[in-house]
């Protein structure tokens, strides 16, 4: 009985933990749709070395898009937290698992300090396909790639990238009938065939 009601408190204060974090994101993030906002959840905790806890935060609706498949670190003033959406549940574990590592290493590598406070999504992809229009790719996702690759191993995080590859190739095929999300989902393809071929070299 007295394990029965220690299981029911723990998952009270879990449940209550969860909630002030995403009161916490509510306050940081602006949400305009109020069905977007009624969605949103906090769905797991993640470490990031000893001293780090990164909340995981599922919003739906696809609000990741298509420049960030999957998913994407934010850090809005000085909060860090993972954000995904509903396309995180089109991979397989193998991905997933990776994913939620690569952003990992976004925030642990220091990337938002880089970047700056102010920089918008758009800024980031636009430094993105600059880079490709060059034949090259943000050094910064190579540094996550790295990152995630020192937890999981090389070969697993190559595997996942495949298995990446093969879903946004899928999605691209299924969209081919939309300019602009055909333009996102090459920008994509190309980005993972370069990291693959950078992830296998090293």
């Amino acid at each position: 009985m007295f394990k029965k009601i220690k299981e029911v408190l723990q998952i009270n204060k879990q449940k209550e933990k969860k909630d002030e974090v995403l009161e916490k994101f509510f306050s940081l993030v602006e949400l305009e749709d109020e069905k977007l906002k009624a969605g949103t959840k906090v769905v797991d905790f993640v470490s990031a070395k000893e001293w780090l806890e990164i909340p995981v935060v599922y919003v739906p609706q696809g609000v990741v898009g298509v420049g960030n498949l999957f998913g994407m670190a934010m850090k809005p003033k000085g909060n860090p937290f993972i954000v995904i959406d509903d396309s995180f549940n089109l991979v397989n574990e193998r991905a997933k698992r990776f994913i939620i590592q690569h952003e990992i290493g976004h925030v642990v590598s220091e990337h938002f300090e880089r970047i700056g406070e102010h920089a918008t999504a758009r800024d980031v992809a636009l430094q993105r396909i600059e880079k490709l229009e060059l034949g090259g790719i943000c050094e910064m996702e190579l540094e996550a790639d790295a990152y995630a690759a020192s937890v999981l191993g090389k070969e697993f995080v190559f595997g996942a990238l495949t298995d990446l590859e093969v879903v946004v190739r899928g999605l691209r095929n299924f969209y081919s009938f939309s300019e602009e999300l055909s333009f996102g989902f090459d920008i994509a393809l190309k980005e993972l065939s370069i990291r693959k071929e950078i992830i296998q070299s090293k």
